[in-house]
């Protein structure tokens, strides 16, 4: 106990934690933190090597919860699907007048409840209830016009296509480090890349740059898409209903040798897996030096070709939308 309480005034006093973050380094109240540094400051080592102190003493509800209340917890956190820990500590102050450390708390949500804690994925209130089944449907009915032709599920290379600029001022990535602030050298030099790509769950994957998003300037990317796929008689390409996009249907931009365009439902792009290939290469320019435009482009080629080769992005939608495709071997 002495050389604990040593090492916690050492760390006010040395490395220069301030009193709260020592606090909750050693998990100790701040309390009894005074208490140890007046002791200290009073009778210096020997002031530390007596019998507890009264605000050392553990009082009234012990500081831990029973198996019962343990149970009794899981079933209240049930009941709601989300919650914030400092509400958590509150229910369990409020309930059983037992003061849990964050660390604590962590430990019984994850360790025995097999609880996660993550970033909930937004939902736009706009999204469709159905969206699931509409995509279905048009996938569906994509198949039927296809195998009306004469071609079976394995002639036909299916993928999802959609646009992304990285940029090189965003700053999206995060990562650990010691002490308070972390710098960064970068390119301050705002640049970006107008980049479209088609990932492939059957078929070739395939990534470009667009001088813009305009109606030719995509037809001509999907006539790009045809030419990797043309070992297959047919693609199927799945995409959101940007303006151009949509103009590729209504004005025949889409009218070549078997491709047919499958729009999913507004506001749904969790039901588009590209969507995270981007957000992994937008992570990838974030931590990284960007020296000029081509640089930047060559960091998101790259990328793309390393990303685009993992099923695990779109692993559920198959699972959901097409069983029938099985998965490349997932890549870790």
């Amino acid at each position: 106990m002495v050389k604990y309480r040593l090492a916690f005034l050492n760390s006010v006093n040395l490395v220069g934690y301030d009193l709260d973050k020592a606090c909750q380094i050693f998990r100790i109240a701040i309390p009894t933190a005074y208490v140890w540094i007046r002791q200290w400051n009073e009778q210096g080592r020997d002031g530390l090597i007596h019998t507890l102190h009264y605000s050392d003493r553990p009082t009234g509800h012990p500081s831990k919860l029973t198996a019962e209340e343990l149970g009794e917890l899981k079933l209240i956190l049930l009941a709601k699907d989300r919650w914030l820990t400092r509400e958590i500590h509150d229910l369990i102050v409020k309930l059983w007048d037992v003061d849990l450390s964050r660390w604590q708390i962590s430990r019984i949500l994850k360790g025995k409840f097999k609880m996660h804690l993550s970033k909930p994925y937004p939902h736009d209130y706009r999204r469709p209830a159905d969206a699931e089944a509409l995509l279905q449907a048009s996938l569906d009915v994509a198949h039927q016009k296809l195998e009306a032709k004469g071609f079976s599920k394995q002639d036909i290379a299916i993928g999802f296509l959609d646009e992304a600029s990285p940029q090189t001022t965003a700053n999206t990535v995060r990562f650990w480090h010691f002490g308070n602030h972390l710098d960064i050298t970068k390119d301050t030099t705002r640049r970006k890349a107008n980049s479209i790509g088609f990932y492939a769950i059957q078929g070739e994957s395939v990534q470009s740059f667009l001088p813009d998003s305009t109606q030719v300037s995509i037809a001509a990317f999907l006539a790009q898409v045809g030419e990797a796929n043309a070992s297959y008689k047919a693609t199927i390409v799945l995409m959101d209903n940007f303006s151009s996009h949509v103009a590729l249907k209504h004005k025949g931009g889409a009218d070549r040798a078997n491709v047919e365009l499958v729009f999913l439902p507004a506001y749904s792009p969790d039901l588009n897996p590209i969507e995270f290939i981007w957000k992994t290469i937008k992570r990838r320019v974030s931590e990284s030096f960007i020296s000029s435009s081509d640089y930047l482009k060559g960091v998101i080629s790259n990328s793309w070709k390393d990303e685009s080769k993992s099923m695990g992005y779109a692993k559920s939608w198959i699972e959901q939308f097409a069983p029938w495709l099985g998965c490349r071997e997932l890549r870790t």
